[in-house]
């Protein structure tokens, strides 16, 4: 079994200004799918995310919103968890022992209970 994911962005809570600037993103709510790479539509779990990002200090030449990509809050939002890492601890919260089970199933096929008997 291969596993790989895809991010997508929900969500963007913003600070309406700080120091000279404004629309500052805050907090992020976003989405990881993993997914069998084989069985991408029939073995894959979803996980939610919400991210605090650290704006203390803003990045320095500051990106304006209206600039950003959805690309760069997706990534800003992994690195504030730790990368890479933590999406293998993320994987091993449930969703990898679901997807195995998932795995395990994919050649069964569903069954036509309307020909068949109640009692």
């Amino acid at each position: 079994m291969h596993i790989d994911y895809e991010a997508t962005l929900i969500a963007i809570k913003t600070i309406p200004t700080q120091g000279s600037e404004s629309n500052i993103c805050k907090k992020v709510y976003w989405e990881v799918r993993f997914f069998e790479t084989t069985y991408p539509d029939s073995v894959w779990s979803v996980a939610r995310v919400e991210t605090t990002l650290n704006t203390d200090t803003l990045a320095d030449p500051f990106t304006a919103y209206a600039d950003l990509t959805q690309q760069q809050v997706l990534q800003w939002s992994l690195n504030s968890h730790g990368g890479d890492e933590f999406l293998t601890e993320l994987l091993a919260e449930g969703h990898e022992e679901l997807m195995a089970r998932q795995y395990a199933d994919v050649s069964l096929q569903d069954a036509d209970l309307s020909s068949m008997a109640e009692s």
